[in-house]
């Protein structure tokens, strides 16, 4: 907390005494260090129960309470100390992740003064605990200024009401003025006191018996003539008002009648002027000391949603009530350190002062006002008008009395200049601390946005690194998959041609090594999309027994070879038919049991599915092979993690399966584990909602790394119909491939390497039964070529052409681009031969 200098003396606040309530012990840890950083004195607490007992032995500043522990959740801890009289007025902070509405509504209702969500940031909980524990000083300190007050006005009351008899020594000692007032003629008498509380002798005010009337402030004036002019009806009165005294000053007098005649039509009164300007100060003091509490709590839960002058307003209004003034200013010092502009001035100051301020107002033109600026230190000037070095200001400028300012510093720079004018008294420490509140306030504000403006310059960084990681990988899906395209498209047909056995065995090794190539793409691309937040999930009607059986049906070949027993279970409690990705749990299951085989050399592998807790569906993949360590079951979910990496492993892979898994798992709102035992087996469960009716159908999407939907592959039949197709593609070595593939099939083939050419041949009104459309194309690419041709059959009541994206476009979002430009289906490459006859029998008309 800072030091507050004062030409009196120096204000050193210290830290707070704070009890900090979490039964999490980094959480603890992690505030308490925190705040003994800041200068306060933290102590820890584990339990409800705990931080009772603490507050019972060593009462507290403050209390940081989480909400949630086991014994006795934090309302009910706050709930006690409110019951206390003696606990009560303790502040309470509830930090807490239960940050709902209703959460925040109920920590306040049970006597919380803030709330702070998990996981918090250090320098608010820094802010909001200084700004708590200063408060909480503040009442403490004002409480006992009020009990002083009320205690010397109950001693003057009570020796006021002493004895009628001493009547006239306590007018003479008191500060009172003993007059008598002429209708007629005004003051006609004063007593001594005169001088002493007005400035005015006796003498004077004889001699100008309207001077008292004339100095009368103009609001109470009105109210002053109206009891003068009635008073003739033989009433007494009692009355308060302001007057000003010779030095400028306004005092506050309790004026009263104690004798009143009537002679020759003149009425004469005897009245009786208390001073009671103190009285009338300390009164103003309570009422604006608990409005500025209450202000300054509201700026500051207020200050999020403020923009930077409203705040800055508002902080000037309260800067004035705080301090009684009754001007108040904020100037911003430029970055230059050497000018100055009007940031805020309080609207009651403002139809006083009608100068035009600069811009940019030269420092070196400033004389008393900036020397806190220069000093770097509160500075008070309670005889502003008489100080040698004072400039005076322009006529239209607001009268200055006395003065008081402090500077706001960041970053070992002054910013800001906050200052008050014309207190009616004189300004003294207590004002300075008031006024360093005030500046605090606006310091922790402008350290809140300007953290606000990093984390959102931050935050467009990493949109910005998103954006380009994801037009880096679609660029590098392209790149990788068009030659991969061609290598296993050659591969196709040289394994069709006259080859010997030991060339088809080479060419078999060469093809299988480029599939793994691809699945190692195709993990790498799905990875990193996922964890971009990029992931679409699809709900569909996903039937589990033809589920179970196409994982088997894909898996066979790999589980014979190693003699292995492959089956699947599915408990009868089971919903015949759900709803779910079905490609991403295919891809998991996939995933598993490809794993399960690959680490299992005798023995067998099974597919359970059942209920967990009749709210979600479970799937277990069991094996009898190697099994996993205890401390390696967490690492092998992490990104390039395997349970063996060194060099010499048995077994191959990239290590992102796993992972992959895990994220998708996580996405559905599911989760995945395992249980395993060193050379006995292992057996991997991952659980996902049980969701039973069609909310959000998804459309076809054919990809050459997973099998055709089930209703597709039913349709399938290879038949001997002739098709017209177009095939627009502008690498030639993909479109070789996709000729040779056709080669010996009857249909009919054009190519065109580009979108204009495409968009010729349809617009010449050739038909085709299929266009098999590349996306990414010279002059027009395939997306835009595909919704010229639909604006082209719409305008001109054309049928409607069917086409299907083929293209190595594979990332998550690639395939909706392409029914939303017009597509009818989405392949991606590459594509086997097989794949692409399955298409064209499917979507050729």
């Amino acid at each position: 907390m800072k030091e507050i200098i004062h030409s009196n003396g120096l204000i050193q606040p210290t830290g707070g005494n704070v009890l900090v309530v979490d039964d999490n012990p980094h959480n603890l840890r992690l505030l308490i260090d925190i705040l003994i950083k800041a200068g306060h004195k933290a102590r820890p607490a584990t339990s409800g129960k705990v931080a009772l007992k603490a507050v019972t032995t060593d009462q507290p500043d403050l209390i940081l309470l989480d909400i949630r522990m086991p014994d006795m959740d934090g309302y009910e801890v706050c709930r006690r100390l409110k019951e206390s009289d003696k606990f009560r007025n303790i502040p309470v902070i509830f930090i807490s992740a239960m940050d709902g509405t209703v959460d925040k509504v109920q920590a306040f209702s049970v006597g919380g003064v803030d709330f702070i969500n998990k996981p918090f940031d250090s320098q608010e909980v820094q802010a909001r605990v200084e700004t708590h524990i200063r408060l909480r000083k503040m009442q403490l300190a004002l409480g006992r200024q009020n009990e002083l007050l009320e205690e010397r006005v109950r001693d003057r009351t009570a020796k006021l009401a002493e004895s009628e008899l001493k009547y006239r020594e306590l007018v003479e000692n008191a500060p009172a003025i003993l007059y008598r007032l002429s209708s007629r003629h005004g003051i006609i008498f004063s007593s001594s006191q005169a001088e002493s509380i007005l400035g005015y002798t006796p003498d004077q005010l004889q001699a100008e018996p309207m001077l008292w009337h004339d100095s009368i402030h103009p609001e109470d004036l009105p109210e002053v003539d109206t009891i003068i002019k009635n008073i003739s009806s033989g009433k007494q009165f009692n009355i308060d008002y302001r007057i000003r005294a010779a030095d400028g000053e306004w005092r506050w007098l309790n004026d009263c009648s104690i004798n009143l005649t009537n002679i020759d039509d003149e009425t004469i009164i005897m009245g009786l002027a208390v001073d009671i300007t103190n009285r009338k100060l300390q009164q103003e003091q309570r009422s604006i000391n608990e409005e500025r509490l209450q202000l300054m709590m509201e700026l500051n839960n207020d200050a999020t949603s403020l923009t930077e002058q409203e705040f800055f307003d508002r902080a000037v209004e309260i800067a004035v009530m705080a301090t009684c003034s009754q001007v108040a200013y904020l100037h911003k010092i430029n970055e230059d350190q050497e000018t100055t502009s009007l940031v805020s001035w309080n609207q009651r100051a403002m139809p006083q002062c009608s100068i035009f301020h600069e811009t940019n107002y030269h420092l070196k033109h400033a004389e008393v006002w900036a020397e806190c600026f220069r000093e770097k230190r509160i500075v008070i000037h309670n005889d502003y008008t008489n100080l040698e070095n004072n400039k005076d200001y322009p006529n239209e400028h607001t009268h200055i009395t006395r003065h008081m300012s402090v500077p706001i510093i960041l970053g070992n720079k002054v910013r800001f200049v906050l200052g008050v004018g014309n207190k009616m008294t004189l300004y003294d420490e207590f004002d300075a601390a008031q006024l360093q509140y005030v500046a605090d306030d606006v310091i922790q504000f402008m350290l809140r946005r300007e953290i606000e403006k990093k984390l959102h310059q931050a935050k467009e960084q990493a949109e910005r690194a998103s954006r380009s990681k994801s037009e880096f990988l679609t660029i590098m899906s392209h790149e990788l998959r068009t030659p991969l395209n061609v290598i296993m498209g050659m591969g196709e047909m040289l394994v069709e041609s006259d080859l010997d056995l030991q060339q088809k065995h080479y060419l078999g090794i060469s093809i299988q090594a480029a599939k793994g190539l691809l699945s190692l793409i195709s993990d790498i691309l799905d990875l990193s999309q996922i964890e971009g937040g990029h992931l679409i999930l699809f709900q569909e009607k996903v039937d589990l027994l033809d589920l179970a059986e196409k994982i088997l049906d894909l898996n066979s070949y790999n589980a014979k070879k190693k003699s292995l027993e492959l089956d699947y279970q599915v408990d009868p409690e089971v919903p015949k038919i759900i709803m779910c990705d079905s490609k991403r749990v295919q891809q998991i299951l996939i995933n598993l049991v490809g794993n399960a085989i690959k680490f299992t050399a005798r023995g067998k592998v099974q597919i359970r599915i059942s209920l967990l807790d009749e709210e979600y569906v479970l799937f277990s993949v069991l094996d009898t092979g190697i099994g996993i360590p205890d401390d390696k079951h967490k690492l092998i979910f992490e990104a390039f993690s395997q349970v063996d990496s060194s060099l010499t492993r048995q077994y191959g892979g990239s290590g992102l399966g796993l992972t992959i898994c895990h994220r998708l798992v996580t996405s559905m709102g599911g989760r995945i584990w395992l249980e395993s035992k060193l050379g006995k087996g292992s057996i991997f469960h991952f659980s996902i909602p049980l969701i039973l009716d069609a909310r959000n159908p998804s459309q076809l999407f054919v990809s050459s790394e997973t099998t055709l939907d089930d209703a597709l592959q039913e349709n399938l039949s290879m038949i001997d119909t002739s098709r017209s197709i177009l095939l627009v593609e502008d690498v030639e070595e993909n479109a070789w491939v996709i000729e040779s593939y056709l080669g010996n099939t009857p249909h009919h083939l054009d190519i065109v390497g580009n979108g204009e050419q495409a968009m010729e041949n349809i617009l010449s009104g050739k038909k085709y039964n299929l266009v098999l459309m590349d996306i990414q194309l010279p002059t027009l690419d395939g997306l835009e070529t595909t919704r010229k041709i639909r604006e082209w059959e719409k305008e001109h009541g054309h049928s409607r052409t069917t086409i299907i994206a083929l293209t190595a476009h594979a990332m998550l979002g690639d395939r909706e681009k392409s029914f939303s430009a017009g597509c009818d289906g989405h392949v991606t490459k590459p594509i086997p031969k097989k794949k692409l006859l399955e298409v064209i029998d499917q979507f050729a008309k």
